[in-house]
């Protein structure tokens, strides 16, 4: 990991060195169902190239972004990538999604440009090997939360456990960690579902989840698409847990689902909450005063992260 980040450090400061504008490429789900994710990172980057643009750019060359949105869909993900290595980009960050992320890994490791993701997926950064050397991403992995989500279900005493995630790469990330993890612990995983993002009914899935009688349901799922589950679970009569991911914490989920997501339980980095901490967290001292420095001017362009969360995967200020 030192060695690619040297890498990537070397290689974008041999870039600041050439002349012209720095380009670098953002691809972005700011339509289709991962919009309510995709969006707050697209504003996000407008705001860094207004912040940028103020300072002179970055080593006295100015930075431009060029922003692509790939409506959540995988081959536009591919195809807009292909474009800005085409172009020149010399980095590439994106996208929203993980399906999406893990298409774009052999355009970049091609062309060795280096890339960062913004989805959540351990598979987009591991292993590390000739194509993935090149790939960097931001958010936790579900790995990771899914430690966070199954120790609060010890905690509380759960011992039966549902599982509804999307069929596709995101899900089945989701679905292989946590089941791991429940194994681990000793709970038992009694029933796993799947729907896909574009669904409008899960009234099957929901049914079949309630007649196995677990005590908490996990939703691997994201954006306001993994409101569905929830809702129809709710109407249902289901009166168990409900966990989300790390995926759906942005105004969007807490919009679209209104009362039906009240309650809900889920594992989030501390930069979702930083005015709610004590002054002795962390106890590194992290910066975590960032309110002046998200605002963009006024008649910007850009609108402003709202909390509670901001684009954070499209973010530098969340700590590890």
């Amino acid at each position: 990991m030192v060695k690619r980040a040297l890498a990537l450090a070397a290689f974008l400061a041999l870039a600041a060195l050439a002349q012209g504008a720095l380009k670098v490429g953002v691809v972005v789900s700011a339509t289709g169902p991962a919009a309510s994710l995709g969006i707050p990172e697209r504003n996000t980057f407008l705001l860094i190239q207004e912040m940028l643009d103020r300072q002179g750019g970055v080593a006295g060359r100015k930075v431009e972004f060029v922003i692509l949105d790939d409506a959540s869909d995988t081959t536009q993900a591919v195809r807009s990538t292909r474009r800005l290595v085409e172009e020149g980009a010399v980095a590439i960050v994106g996208t929203t999604t993980t399906p999406a992320s893990l298409g774009m890994i052999p355009v970049v490791a091609e062309a060795k440009v280096p890339m960062i993701s913004l989805a959540a997926s351990k598979d987009i950064i591991y292993p590390v090997d000739a194509q993935r050397f090149w790939v960097f991403k931001t958010p936790q992995t579900e790995e990771l939360m899914a430690r966070a989500i199954v120790a609060d279900m010890v905690a509380r005493g759960v011992k039966r456990v549902g599982y509804i995630g999307f069929n596709d790469a995101y899900g089945e990330g989701w679905a292989r960690y946590f089941e791991a993890e429940l194994k681990a612990k000793g709970l038992q995983l009694v029933v796993s579902e799947r729907y896909n993002r574009t669904d409008t009914s899960v009234t099957g899935q929901a049914l079949r989840l309630i007649a196995r009688r677990p005590d908490a349901i996990l939703i691997g799922a994201s954006g306001t698409p993994a409101v569905l589950p929830q809702r129809t679970l709710k109407e249902r009569g289901y009166r168990g847990l409900i966990y989300q991911t790390h995926g759906v914490a942005n105004p969007d989920f807490l919009r679209v689902g209104g009362k039906d997501v009240e309650g809900t339980l889920l594992p989030a980095g501390p930069i979702l909450v930083a005015e709610q901490l004590p002054s002795t967290f962390p106890p590194s001292g992290w910066p975590w005063t960032t309110s002046s420095a998200t605002r963009p001017s006024t008649g910007s362009a850009a609108t402003p992260p709202s909390a509670p969360t901001p684009g954070t995967p499209g973010s530098s200020c969340a700590p590890p």
